[in-house]
Protein backbone atom coordinates (compact mmCIF):
# COMPACT_ATOMS: atom_id res chain seq x y z
CA UNK A 1 0.00 0.00 0.00
CA UNK A 2 1.38 3.37 -1.49
CA UNK A 3 1.79 6.30 1.36
CA UNK A 4 1.23 9.76 -0.44
CA UNK A 5 4.70 12.09 0.69
CA UNK A 6 2.55 14.59 3.08
CA UNK A 7 6.20 16.35 3.31
CA UNK A 8 5.34 19.89 4.51
CA UNK A 9 6.82 23.05 2.41
CA UNK A 10 6.42 26.10 1.94
CA UNK A 11 5.18 25.90 -1.42
CA UNK A 12 3.21 23.13 -0.51
CA UNK A 13 1.42 24.82 2.94
CA UNK A 14 1.34 28.24 0.07
CA UNK A 15 -0.48 25.67 -2.40
CA UNK A 16 -3.41 24.30 0.25
CA UNK A 17 -3.99 28.13 1.38
CA UNK A 18 -4.41 29.01 -2.41
CA UNK A 19 -7.05 26.03 -3.01
CA UNK A 20 -8.61 26.72 0.76
CA UNK A 21 -8.84 30.62 -0.89
CA UNK A 22 -10.30 29.89 -3.91
CA UNK A 23 -13.25 27.07 -2.15
CA UNK A 24 -13.83 30.16 -0.22
CA UNK A 25 -14.27 32.58 -2.89
CA UNK A 26 -16.13 30.04 -4.89
CA UNK A 27 -18.89 29.37 -2.01
CA UNK A 28 -18.91 33.24 -1.15
CA UNK A 29 -19.76 34.05 -4.40
CA UNK A 30 -22.48 31.28 -4.95
CA UNK A 31 -23.93 32.99 -1.54
CA UNK A 32 -24.00 36.43 -3.11
CA UNK A 33 -25.41 35.13 -6.08
CA UNK A 34 -28.30 32.70 -4.48
CA UNK A 35 -29.56 35.65 -2.37
CA UNK A 36 -29.37 38.22 -5.15
CA UNK A 37 -31.18 35.91 -7.45
CA UNK A 38 -33.64 35.10 -4.80
CA UNK A 39 -34.18 38.57 -3.84
CA UNK A 40 -34.78 39.69 -7.42
CA UNK A 41 -37.72 36.66 -7.61
CA UNK A 42 -39.04 38.30 -4.56
CA UNK A 43 -39.29 41.75 -5.74
CA UNK A 44 -40.67 40.82 -9.07
CA UNK A 45 -43.42 38.86 -7.29
CA UNK A 46 -43.80 41.30 -4.87
CA UNK A 47 -43.03 44.86 -6.23
CA UNK A 48 -41.02 47.16 -3.97
CA UNK A 49 -39.23 46.09 -1.60
CA UNK A 50 -37.49 47.76 1.57
CA UNK A 51 -34.17 46.34 0.48
CA UNK A 52 -32.93 46.14 -3.01
CA UNK A 53 -31.68 42.85 -3.81
CA UNK A 54 -27.43 44.10 -4.67
CA UNK A 55 -27.67 45.55 -0.75
CA UNK A 56 -29.09 42.09 0.40
CA UNK A 57 -26.08 40.44 -1.79
CA UNK A 58 -23.51 42.67 -0.62
CA UNK A 59 -24.49 41.60 2.64
CA UNK A 60 -24.53 38.07 2.46
CA UNK A 61 -21.03 38.53 0.72
CA UNK A 62 -19.46 40.23 4.06
CA UNK A 63 -21.50 37.32 5.96
CA UNK A 64 -20.39 34.56 3.93
CA UNK A 65 -16.56 35.83 4.14
CA UNK A 66 -16.89 35.71 7.96
CA UNK A 67 -18.67 32.08 7.99
CA UNK A 68 -16.09 31.24 5.07
CA UNK A 69 -13.23 31.56 7.68
CA UNK A 70 -14.64 30.18 10.35
CA UNK A 71 -15.55 27.35 8.46
CA UNK A 72 -12.35 26.51 6.93
CA UNK A 73 -10.58 26.82 10.49
CA UNK A 74 -13.15 23.86 11.18
CA UNK A 75 -12.62 21.83 8.27
CA UNK A 76 -8.84 21.77 8.13
CA UNK A 77 -8.27 19.62 11.03
CA UNK A 78 -11.38 16.92 10.17
CA UNK A 79 -9.75 17.13 6.31
CA UNK A 80 -6.14 16.02 7.85
CA UNK A 81 -7.73 13.32 9.90
CA UNK A 82 -9.76 12.16 6.61
CA UNK A 83 -6.82 12.53 5.10
CA UNK A 84 -4.53 10.28 7.32
CA UNK A 85 -7.06 7.39 6.78
CA UNK A 86 -7.24 7.76 2.86
CA UNK A 87 -10.77 9.07 2.89
CA UNK A 88 -9.59 12.57 0.37
CA UNK A 89 -12.06 12.23 -2.28
CA UNK A 90 -13.87 14.87 -4.39
CA UNK A 91 -17.06 13.43 -2.12
CA UNK A 92 -15.44 13.64 0.95
CA UNK A 93 -14.38 16.98 0.39
CA UNK A 94 -18.16 17.85 -0.91
CA UNK A 95 -19.73 16.13 1.72
CA UNK A 96 -17.22 17.75 4.71
CA UNK A 97 -18.35 20.98 3.47
CA UNK A 98 -21.80 20.54 3.02
CA UNK A 99 -22.24 19.03 6.93
CA UNK A 100 -19.57 21.33 8.25
CA UNK A 101 -21.73 24.91 6.30
CA UNK A 102 -24.52 23.78 7.94
CA UNK A 103 -23.83 23.07 10.89
CA UNK A 104 -22.52 26.41 11.03
CA UNK A 105 -25.51 27.72 9.72
CA UNK A 106 -27.61 25.34 12.66
CA UNK A 107 -25.20 26.91 15.50
CA UNK A 108 -25.33 30.56 14.09
CA UNK A 109 -29.69 30.53 14.18
CA UNK A 110 -29.53 27.99 16.91
CA UNK A 111 -33.77 26.63 16.82
CA UNK A 112 -33.49 28.74 20.24
CA UNK A 113 -33.18 31.94 19.23
CA UNK A 114 -35.90 31.61 16.60
CA UNK A 115 -39.14 31.10 18.53
CA UNK A 116 -41.84 29.32 16.90
CA UNK A 117 -39.38 27.92 14.31
CA UNK A 118 -38.27 24.52 14.02
CA UNK A 119 -35.18 22.68 13.49
CA UNK A 120 -36.40 21.38 9.73
CA UNK A 121 -37.08 25.35 9.00
CA UNK A 122 -33.81 26.21 10.20
CA UNK A 123 -32.09 23.15 7.75
CA UNK A 124 -34.70 23.90 5.37
CA UNK A 125 -33.66 27.54 4.93
CA UNK A 126 -29.80 26.91 5.69
CA UNK A 127 -29.79 24.36 2.53
CA UNK A 128 -28.67 26.78 -0.13
CA UNK A 129 -26.18 27.55 2.16
CA UNK A 130 -24.63 24.52 2.77
CA UNK A 131 -24.71 23.32 -0.86
CA UNK A 132 -22.55 25.93 -1.47
CA UNK A 133 -20.58 24.90 1.10
CA UNK A 134 -20.20 21.38 -0.43
CA UNK A 135 -19.11 22.92 -4.12
CA UNK A 136 -16.97 24.85 -2.17
CA UNK A 137 -15.17 21.52 -1.04
CA UNK A 138 -15.42 20.01 -4.12
CA UNK A 139 -13.84 23.54 -5.59
CA UNK A 140 -10.86 23.41 -2.90
CA UNK A 141 -10.49 19.59 -3.46
CA UNK A 142 -10.00 19.76 -7.52
CA UNK A 143 -7.79 23.38 -6.66
CA UNK A 144 -5.74 21.37 -4.09
CA UNK A 145 -1.91 20.39 -5.17
CA UNK A 146 -2.04 17.10 -6.51
CA UNK A 147 0.23 14.40 -4.33
CA UNK A 148 3.04 12.19 -5.13
CA UNK A 149 2.61 8.67 -5.16
CA UNK A 150 5.46 6.04 -4.50
CA UNK A 151 4.44 4.83 -7.69
CA UNK A 152 4.86 7.66 -9.84
CA UNK A 153 8.15 8.82 -7.85
CA UNK A 154 9.78 5.31 -8.82
CA UNK A 155 8.81 5.64 -12.46
CA UNK A 156 9.73 9.47 -12.99
CA UNK A 157 13.25 8.45 -11.33
CA UNK A 158 13.86 5.26 -13.35
CA UNK A 159 13.40 7.23 -16.73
Amino acid sequence: MSRRDRSLTWRSILLNARALALGALVGVMLIGGYEYVATKLAEKELGVLLVPPIARAEFAVGFGIGAALIIVLLCVPIWLLLERYDLDGWVSAAALGFVVTMAFWIFHNGPGSLPGHSLLELVRSGLPLAISGGVAGFVTWWARPKSVTQPQLQSSSSS
